[in-house]
């Protein structure tokens, strides 16, 4: 792609800039900082670009206010820059606009800190569960889920409620990691949930309870009518080896594959070797992978036969 500068001036600070990339001598944090409120978004680029290298978190403050840029490439590129900076001084930076005014900073804030599992940013991100804007809400939960502590627990849970979707689903795989009862209630509650991803991730979850309730709920779930929870509900049963019944030898019938994948797999690991007959039906069938499921499926449950 071919960049158009408009003056000399700029032009030099372009070459400046590219050179510094190259090995060259770099400009100051100030004069970096500088320029990134210079009106052409290549050189707003480029000063990130040079910043990353030079590695000072002097200029982390701006970067997070080039977090709000205008220009798409360079606020991306601000927050992925903005989560290379390992020192305790950025931490503070980065804690800091936790509480700022602007969504895109608190954001950037929030991604950058997510995986550090700071001491000091966790009541900080805490609050994050909270904001405003459901993207952030989202990353605060998954940051806060990653410091691994069940003290924790009651904050995440509060999402299982959030009004966005895409956080409630978050929140069911956050939740999930810990043994509490709870938690166990709270994910048969959500494949209740209105949006189908919410139900699909607490179907998946559910397999990691192997518990009468669960393989109730889990069973009921093969009823579902969107078809991604009827496969992950399918396939946790599978896990749990849960005889589903006529409910899973159902799924054999279906058009679309997936299901037929699934239902294999789940009778597979049943247990129940009744069911091989059910399963050479499906020897033949025009999709690879089911064929493929099937005949393992048989030889799971032939074993058992021996």
């Amino acid at each position: 792609m071919s960049i158009i500068l408009d003056n000399e001036q700029t032009q030099q600070i372009f070459l400046t800039l590219a050179e510094s990339l190259e090995g060259g001598e770099a400009p100051s944090t100030k004069l970096l900082v500088t320029y990134l409120g210079h009106p052409e978004a290549s050189i707003r680029r480029l000063a990130i670009e040079v910043i990353q290298l030079e590695n000072d978190s002097a200029a982390i403050p701006a970067l997070l206010r080039a977090t709000s840029d205008t220009n798409v490439e360079v606020s991306l590129l601000a927050s992925e820059v903005l989560r290379a900076f390992q020192t305790p001084a950025a931490v503070e930076h980065l804690i800091a606009a936790l509480e700022s005014s602007a969504s895109e900073t608190r954001l950037a804030a929030v991604v950058a800190l997510r995986e550090r599992r700071e001491p000091q940013a966790l009541d900080p991100l805490i609050r994050r569960i909270n904001d405003a804007e459901p993207g952030i809400r989202l990353h605060a939960v998954t940051a806060v889920a990653n410091y691994r502590s069940h003290d924790q627990l009651f904050a995440m849970r509060s999402a299982l409620s959030d009004e966005s979707a895409a956080v409630r689903r978050v929140a069911i795989e956050a939740v999930a990691q810990f043994d509490d009862p709870l938690v166990f209630d709270e994910l048969i509650a959500a494949l209740g949930d209105n949006h189908w991803q919410v139900r699909r991730e607490a179907a998946l979850e559910l397999g990691r309870f192997p518990s009468e309730n669960a393989r109730a709920a889990l069973t009921a779930a093969l009823e579902d009518p969107a078809w991604q929870v009827v496969r992950e509900a399918a396939l946790s049963l599978a896990r749990l080896q849960v005889d589903a019944g006529e409910a899973g030898a159902k799924l054999l019938t279906y058009e679309l594959s997936d299901l037929r994948i699934a239902g294999a797999v789940a009778l597979g690991a049943s247990q129940n070797p009744s069911w091989i007959d059910r399963l050479e039906l499906l020897l033949n069938d025009q999709d690879g992978g089911v064929r493929k499921a099937a005949r393992l499926a048989i030889e799971q449950l032939a074993a058992l036969r021996k």
